[in-house]
C-alpha cells in the first residue's frame, strides 16, 4: 500500500516555494513599478491657463518604468497630460540608494469643472498617485 505522506509533503513544499516566489516578486514586474513618490500642480487654475504637473520619483530598480498622467472626470480619462520614462538606476536593487528626479508636463484645461489628475505606471495602473483639480471660468 503506497504512502500518502510523500505526495502531501511534496505538494506542501511546492506550495511554500510558490508563496515565497510571489512574496519576493520573482517573475513579477510589480516590484519594479514603485518609483512614484509625489505630485503637485502649479499655475492658475483657470480655463485655458497653462498648468504644470510635476511628478517626483525615487527609482531604486535597474529597469526603466513608463509613466502616464491623465486628466479624468469620474472614471473617464478625458485628456492625456503627459507620458514619460523614469530611467533605470544603474546600480539598482530594492535596497539601493534611490535616483531621484522629477517629470514635468505642461497642460491646459479648456472647460471649468472638477477633475482628478492621475499618474500611473503603465505596467501596473493600480500603482498610481492622484490629486483633485478644480478649474474655474476666467
Amino acid at each position: 500500500m503506497p504512502s500518502t505522506k510523500r505526495p502531501i509533503s511534496l505538494v506542501l513544499c511546492l506550495a511554500t516555494l510558490a508563496a515565497l516566489a510571489l512574496g519576493c516578486s520573482i517573475g513579477s514586474d510589480r516590484a519594479y513599478q514603485e518609483p512614484l513618490s509625489k505630485m503637485r500642480i502649479t499655475g492658475t487654475r483657470t480655463v485655458g491657463q497653462e498648468l504644470r504637473l510635476e511628478l517626483d520619483y525615487r527609482q531604486t530598480y535597474d529597469v526603466d518604468v513608463d509613466v502616464e498622467c491623465d486628466l479624468r472626470q469620474g472614471s473617464e480619462a478625458i485628456q492625456q497630460i503627459g507620458y514619460g520614462v523614469v530611467l533605470a538606476n544603474p546600480g539598482g536593487r530594492p535596497d539601493a540608494t534611490p535616483a531621484v528626479g522629477t517629470l514635468a508636463f505642461p497642460f491646459r484645461v479648456e472647460k471649468a469643472g472638477s477633475y482628478l489628475v492621475v499618474c500611473f505606471t503603465t505596467k501596473d495602473a493600480e500603482n498610481k498617485l492622484k490629486t483633485p483639480l478644480t478649474v474655474s471660468r476666467k
